[in-house]
């Protein structure tokens, strides 16, 4: 008796709160369709702060908002001002994937987006440690059924040269397995200009492809650095995320300028690519035989080769790139920064002196890091040197390069081996070993070297 008692007291308490709740979702879709629902709606998102994005300012909210909204004009804001800009936003969703996941959009379009300067994030230092940035970068379970941007505007200097294209497409990104996405980017000044992407991960199968085209002036042209030239780039991967390969390829004006092929397995991957560095003109034309031609080939640890950040992603262990002009090796350490170990063409050093300076073989070995800038720390050896009228066979010492306000300093200290100046008084005054210690500094905005040396 007992017991019935107890459950009919339970079943009138589970029967007022089932009725409780329907009213609840039956007042908060009727609210959510009025305008206190709009200023809840406002209030999630006018002013929220978005990362390094900024904050959020809406105009003109109407809609409901468990089933789409719209909104008339929205901006976002960072330290610097407006950065930008969206006209006519469109969103229909499905509601219940607000509460509970993952969001579901089954329409997001725009009338018009125009992109102002790159993003300056707020005053606001961040001190997250990087571990927990980048667990926090994470992205929530999101599906877009479709979704169309009329006219992205973006100015001079954001990603290239001002430009006007249209966008379209539709992404799934839930789970892996659970991945797709299909996009096409198409410049509305050239028709030339255009970007189509598509992934996949069904079934543990990784499927990619990109091609691209570009008129010269245009914004691929400018960002590969050939803005005079009609741009083609293709790529592509497929395989599991356990093992599998890709391949890329860059022509310009017709000619294939960069090709690569990767590959990974067994938590290892690996890049080899051949580019034709003298095309792109990046050395003084003095120099442009000394680079013909580059060879990279870079290799790694792969965390999950998957469609989430769930993984420690790809993490480079060893980078070797070469050309006529030298050869870098570098290699990950435990301490903070890289080993590396570089040799360099005499040809350049003896084309940068203006041939002040003749050399039979140059190297460079330290460690490389990038904290506040470039700082390379190590040992310098230069065989066979000639230079003003000064001989020896081997000078050696540290040398190091750190970066300063407004340039680089470079400090040496170098021990010369059996100098020699064909005069008999100096050279017995030298001795067998002298040690020559260098300061110097580059302002690159006065374009001035100083120069502080003693012997």
């Amino acid at each position: 008796m007992i017991a019935r008692t107890h459950i009919l007291r339970w079943a009138r308490r589970a029967g007022f709160a089932f009725a409780g709740l329907l009213v609840l979702l039956l007042f908060a879709r009727l609210a959510a369709m009025t305008p206190p629902g709009h200023w809840l709606a406002r209030t999630i998102l006018e002013g929220r702060t978005f990362g390094n994005a900024g904050q959020a300012e809406i105009e003109g909210l109407r809609g409901d908002l468990l089933s789409g909204l719209q909104i008339e004009r929205l901006r976002l804001v960072d330290a610097q001002g407006l950065w930008l800009e969206a006209d006519d936003v469109e969103l229909d969703w499905h509601g219940r994937t607000l509460l509970f996941g993952p969001l579901r959009i089954d329409r997001a379009q725009a009338a018009r987006l125009a992109i102002l300067r790159r993003p300056g994030g707020t005053d606001v230092p961040d001190t997250t440690p990087s571990s927990a940035r980048d667990e926090a970068v994470g992205l929530p379970g999101l599906a877009i059924e479709h979704v169309a941007i009329a006219a992205i505007d973006v100015s001079e200097g954001v990603i290239g040269p001002a430009g006007t294209y249209a966008l379209e497409g539709h992404l799934s990104w839930l789970a892996p397995g659970r991945n797709t996405l299909a996009m096409t980017l198409v410049s509305t000044d050239s028709d030339s200009d255009r970007l189509d992407a598509r992934f996949s991960d069904g079934d543990g199968q990784l499927a990619g492809r990109i091609t691209a085209s570009g008129d010269a002036q245009g914004l691929l042209a400018s960002l590969v650095r050939l803005p005079d030239e009609d741009v083609e780039i293709e790529a592509g991967l497929a395989g599991t995320p356990a093992e599998g390969n890709g391949q890329f390829m860059l022509r310009s004006g017709g000619q294939e300028r960069a090709a690569g092929e990767g590959e990974w397995s067994n938590g290892q991957w690996q890049l080899r690519a051949d580019a034709d560095i003298n095309h792109w003109r990046l050395l003084p034309d003095a120099l442009q035989p000394l680079a013909e031609a580059g060879h990279l080939d870079a290799r790694g640890e792969t965390g999950a080769m998957s469609g989430t950040r769930t993984g420690t992603g790809l993490q480079l262990t060893r980078l070797s790139v070469e050309s006529r002009g030298g050869r870098l090796e570098m290699r990950a350490q435990n301490a903070p920064g890289w080993q590396a170990e570089l040799e360099l063409d005499p040809a350049v050093l003896e084309e940068l002196s203006g041939a002040l300076i003749a050399l039979g073989a140059a190297r460079w070995s330290g460690t490389i890091r990038r904290d506040a800038g470039l700082d390379l720390t190590g040992a310098l050896v230069l065989e066979d040197m000639a230079a003003g009228g000064v001989t020896s066979p081997r000078l050696a010492g540290p040398f190091a390069l750190s970066r300063i306000t407004g340039g680089y300093s470079v400090e040496t200290e170098l021990d010369i081996t059996a100098p020699q100046t064909g005069q008999a008084d100096t050279d017995l005054l030298l001795g067998d070993t002298a040690r020559l210690t260098t300061r110097l500094a580059w302002l690159s905005a006065a374009r001035t070297l100083r120069i502080d040396g003693k012997p």
